[in-house]
């Protein structure tokens, strides 16, 4: 999966093992459509990537063993496993861009109550614990007015479901575009005090 390319989609790759090769590829891609990792002597790894063009890149990694690996001192296990942490302290989100959308109203009874709708959602998404970053993009050539980190959702599926609950994007003046998104697990640690520091309650996405 790559973001930013193929709507978010993911894209098959074959998997195929021979001479101490295995392989991964699709025909029908364009780069790459063959990724090759061959295990050499001792514990190095040569990869391969290569496309239809005839572009290709090739290098070779080392095998790091577990046992060199840094410990953190301050490594809270109970905290990880509330937050879903992986053991680097990572986890996987819903990213949202959210652009400006084909419906083009000028119907401002609907555009209000549709984003008033949007902030009321917010609000509830954020309670649930499923929305834990939001924020407006200044005035950009590229449509995009805000964006969503989602929680405690598992697919781009899930999350399209979950934001259909949001006016603005269900009647079409914000347009949703969904990635997975690998990041700290402690994000949503900040909400609690985001509470603390408004002192004046704004329009997340103005009109």
């Amino acid at each position: 999966m790559v973001i930013g390319q193929n709507n978010g989609k993911e894209i098959d790759f074959e998997l195929t093992f021979k001479d101490s090769t295995y392989s991964f590829i699709n025909e029908h891609h364009d780069f790459p459509n063959r990724i090759r990792y061959k295990q050499l002597a001792g514990d190095r790894i040569h990869i391969s990537v290569e496309g239809k063009s005839g572009k290709a890149h090739a290098f070779y990694v080392h095998k790091i063993k577990t046992d060199s690996l840094s410990e953190n001192p301050n490594y809270d296990r109970d905290l990880a496993t509330k937050l879903g942490a992986d053991d680097y302290g990572m986890k996987s989100y819903i990213f949202v861009l959210l652009k400006t959308g084909q419906n083009k109203t000028t119907d401002k009874q609907l555009i209000g109550e549709s984003f008033k709708g949007h902030m009321e959602n917010i609000g509830r998404l954020v309670k649930n614990g499923q929305l834990i970053v939001a924020g407006p993009f200044g005035k950009n050539d590229s449509g995009f007015r805000g964006l969503f980190i989602l929680n405690k959702v598992a697919t781009i599926e899930q999350a399209k479901e979950i934001l259909q609950t949001d006016p603005a994007i269900k009647n079409g003046l914000l347009e949703p575009l969904y990635y997975s998104w690998y990041g700290s697990a402690a994000l949503s640690e900040y909400l609690p005090f985001s509470e603390k520091i408004w002192k004046k309650n704004i329009d997340l996405l103005p009109t």
